[in-house]
């Protein structure tokens, strides 16, 4: 079934450009020819950490390395769709909006070449596996921390240790990662770790590395860029605030779907390619809200960003946005009960003391 597979793949790979992927081959060729692939272009630049550059040294030729490409692609989107699928209602339809999502980026996305798909993927399906006991921490830890080698975002992923374990051992994993990305990065490539955060530059609506996101949209709209980050952790703050408040109502498959989207939208680098992964967990949570008011309006606003340009943003994908977050917190704050003040702390160090039931079961 795979070479079928491969084939058809390989086909559209010459009808589709893959802009992503060739900016991984032109840094490549960059580091062969001027050893630094930190350079200026016209086009997408790139802009990993040089610890990256451990996995382009393994592209001795394009095309065995674009089919890898695909083949783990294809093979994490449908572990994807799995794990966070736990009934089959879920799964019928998690899989064509992950398909179709945010007109049709979803399979748009893997034709680009966009390794983020990869990783999201990954991290997926490792927080799945830590989540449901699978894996110990270590194990996880050193998961999350090759990610964070390849894209240092990545290292978002480690709240799930926080309500797996608690607040001190997320703080121990956190400290680690970060520490050894550092070490890594400056042990190996200290003149190329020192272009790479050179090149980390910021400007309004800059999408070589804020991406299109709400940050962009803030200082698009005339705030200053310390004003814009606040915005953006009091959003997250609201999210994450709402979630503690709705935790102890929640069945443990309701907690690693909203975990997830938080873990996405910690990222302050947004693109359509984040939203995308983290719709089939926004889903899943609107499949299982107890109040179907909250399910109905909750697609109808991703429904209406579907169909509808809204024109309320300098570009579309803002719609995505506002239409994701207001379905998200419209889930939690549903769910949201009165919690004394007493008991938050506690709550907040050792979210895992809380009762939940089965992942699985659920």
């Amino acid at each position: 079934i795979a070479f079928p597979a491969l084939a058809l793949f390989d086909y559209f790979y010459y009808f589709v450009r893959l802009w992503d992927f060739k900016v991984y081959l032109r840094a490549k060729e960059s580091m062969t020819l001027t050893c630094n692939p930190y350079y200026d272009a016209e086009s997408l630049r790139f802009i990993y950490p040089p610890s990256s550059l451990f996995v382009l040294h393994l592209i001795n030729g394009e095309e065995w390395f674009k089919s890898l490409y695909f083949v783990a692609t294809g093979t994490l989107w449908l572990a994807t769709a799995a794990v966070f699928c736990r009934k089959p209602l879920h799964l019928i339809i998690v899989f064509p909006v992950l398909l179709l999502a945010f007109s049709k980026q979803g399979y748009v996305t893997i034709l680009t070449g966009n390794i983020a798909t990869v990783l999201y993927f990954a991290s997926a399906v490792s927080a799945w596996a830590y989540f449901t006991n699978r894996i110990s921490t270590p194990v996880f830890a050193a998961i999350i921390l090759g990610l964070t080698l390849i894209k240092p975002f990545y290292a978002e992923f480690l709240i799930f240790i926080w309500f797996q374990r608690d607040l001190r051992t997320f703080a121990v994993a956190s400290v680690s990662v970060v520490s050894l990305f550092f070490a890594f990065n400056l042990l190996f490539y200290p003149d190329l770790f020192a272009e790479f955060l050179g090149a980390l530059k910021f400007g309004t609506h800059d999408t070589e590395i804020f991406g299109i996101t709400l940050l962009s949209h803030f200082t698009a709209l005339g705030l200053s860029f310390p004003v814009s980050a606040l915005s953006h952790v009091l959003l997250i703050g609201l999210m994450f605030l709402s979630f503690l408040y709705s935790f102890e109502t929640m069945s443990k498959l309701q907690k690693f779907c909203s975990l997830f989207i938080l873990a996405v939208f910690i990222n302050p680098k947004h693109i359509t390619y984040d939203l995308m992964v983290a719709l089939p967990a926004l889903t899943v949570l609107l499949l299982e809200a107890r109040k179907i008011s909250v399910s109905l309006i909750g697609f109808g606003l991703l429904a209406l960003a579907s169909l509808i340009n809204l024109e309320i943003a300098p570009e579309p994908y803002f719609q995505w946005w506002y239409s994701f977050v207001l379905a998200f917190l419209m889930v939690l704050l549903s769910d949201a009960r009165t919690m004394s003040f007493k008991k938050l702390p506690g709550l907040i160090a050792q979210p895992s003391s809380a009762n939940h039931t089965d992942f699985n079961a659920t």
